[in-house]
């Protein structure tokens, strides 16, 4: 099984999440490394596959009947009276290629075109300025030290208008902060892929900005485009998966010298690579670019006071992912929140994304248990990350051996 978690510092963290009260904290079988699949992991299996289910979160919009459409123009109008915007700036700022004048026509019930559409579009922009008013995060969000750190430095590079290079280990929650911080501040959010070419990456840009490209346009027609949008509507724009952008990353630059905007990029740590163009003594980009690297910044924090705190946690603490289940109505026993703790700290294996995705799955597994144990995570583990599984065993031995030893010295 997974190697010992009994080295954790602050021991007394360990409490049951959400677990009700006399569920019993099962102690882990420090029996090695993976070893034979037994009959009970072979009967998990085949639950796991029997409970099965889709799980996705599309967005669900509101029933657009027309009282409800009526009552969002009431709701439209009242903001815009409330706040002092025109409609020209609302059109701005709700984006997709609305003028003034569709704007006017939809509210007085004139408008001849798709009025649900722009009903959903005009009822999206109004929650996302209650959003920004009213400071309220989604429910799901955990104010974690990286989340905090990225909402700073994401803040500080629109404020001084920067470029913003962001990069953590997969599942660390990045692109969930960044695209909530999008949201409130009413940016332009666009994800790149390596398959993508300049003039469908530029393409991509516009559609999220609600503008449309024509189909025969040249790479240098559709970069004008986005300049002139971007520049134009003052959005800052958000890049996520930048470490896929390859060539176009020069697009990057030209469009935020051009249209002296901020931009944010998120990726992985391979972006510094992009953006790093001081070996020819120029440095044009580079001297640009805000850098926060949280594996790093994590690692910097690391003192020799700081001793087997900081041997053992890397990048979330006990309380954080306490707080990240809790919020997700995950129950874990001690021993089974010490071991996803360790695999959190993992840097490579999905952090929180794994530890998720595998306390759910043991959920739908054990639906009778009050909270999630050592051993049922464990199965779940090996049932989820098979070929994976010997290799976080050891790493997790591994680190918990350096905690020990920190605390020793």
């Amino acid at each position: 099984m997974i190697g010992p978690t009994e080295n954790y510092p602050d021991d007394s963290q360990g409490d049951a999440v959400n677990a009700a009260p006399g569920a019993e904290n099962s102690s882990p079988q420090n029996s090695g490394d993976a070893h034979a699949e037994t009959a009970s992991d072979r009967e998990a299996r085949y639950r796991l596959i029997k409970n099965d289910k889709e799980n996705s979160e599309a967005w669900m919009p509101a029933t657009m009947n027309d009282e409800y459409i009526q009552g969002l123009i009431s709701q439209f109008r009242r903001h815009l009276n409330d706040r002092g915007l025109s409609l020209a700036e609302a059109a701005k700022q709700i984006g997709h290629g609305y003028s003034q004048s569709v704007l006017s026509n939809w509210s007085n019930r004139k408008y001849r075109g798709n009025d649900r559409e722009v009903s959903q579009h005009v009822d999206r922009w109004l929650k996302r300025e209650s959003l920004v008013e009213s400071g309220k995060r989604p429910k799901e969000y955990v104010e974690t030290r990286i989340a905090a750190e990225e909402r700073s430095v994401i803040k500080l590079a629109v404020k001084t208008g920067a470029i913003l290079v962001i990069t953590a280990p997969s599942g660390c929650g990045k692109t969930f902060v960044a695209r909530m911080l999008c949201d409130e501040m009413n940016g332009v959010f666009v994800t790149a892929n390596q398959t993508l070419t300049q003039k469908e990456f530029l393409k991509q840009i516009l559609i999220a900005l609600g503008r449309e490209s024509e189909r025969r346009m040249s790479s240098a027609a559709a970069l004008r485009l986005v300049v002139e949008a971007m520049k134009e509507s003052r959005r800052p724009l958000f890049i996520d998966e930048a470490h896929t952008l390859g060539k176009a990353i020069n697009l990057v630059r030209t469009i935020y010298d051009a249209s002296e905007i901020p931009v944010v990029l998120i990726g992985t740590a391979s972006i510094a690579s992009l953006i790093d163009d001081r070996g020819n003594g120029q440095g044009q980009f580079a001297s640009r670019a805000m850098y926060y690297n949280a594996l790093e910044n994590a690692r910097g924090m690391s003192t020799p006071d700081d001793g087997a705190k900081a041997a053992a946690q890397c990048l979330f603490s006990v309380d954080e992912v306490k707080a990240f289940f809790a919020n997700r109505g995950i129950r874990a026993d001690r021993e089974a929140l010490k071991l996803a703790v360790a695999l959190a700290n993992l840097p490579g294996f999905g952090s929180l994304r794994l530890i998720e995705r595998a306390m759910q799955s043991a959920m739908e597994l054990y639906p009778d248990s009050d909270a999630i144990s050592y051993e049922q995570l464990v199965t779940t583990l090996r049932i989820l990350h098979s070929s994976d599984f010997a290799r976080m065993s050891r790493m997790v031995k591994e680190r918990t051996e350096d905690a020990k030893a920190t605390r020793v010295a």
